[in-house]
């Protein structure tokens, strides 16, 4: 009879739990990729050596939000300027 009283109309309790999780775990990988491709742009097409040291060391110590600072400042400006 315990068994029967847990049960609320035949859902699972962790259902919601193991929903949010599963969503949860993919946009925190979802934000490291991000965070990981701006870090190689930078790394691999920032044309000045100090600028690139600067960058990298931004999206390094501020995580997802530096990365996305340059995804959003420097990235569209450098493209204009040298094209890639």
């Amino acid at each position: 009879h315990s068994k029967k009283c847990n049960k609320q109309k035949g859902k699972h309790p962790m259902t919601t739990v193991s929903l949010f999780g599963m969503v949860l775990f993919l946009i925190v990988i979802s934000l490291n990729i991000f965070w990981l491709w701006m870090l190689i742009d930078c790394a691999v097409k920032e044309p000045s050596v100090t600028g690139k040291l600067a960058w990298i060391l931004i999206i390094l110590f501020t995580n997802v939000i530096g990365a996305l600072i340059y995804y959003v400042i420097r990235r569209p400006a450098r493209i204009r300027e040298h094209g890639r």
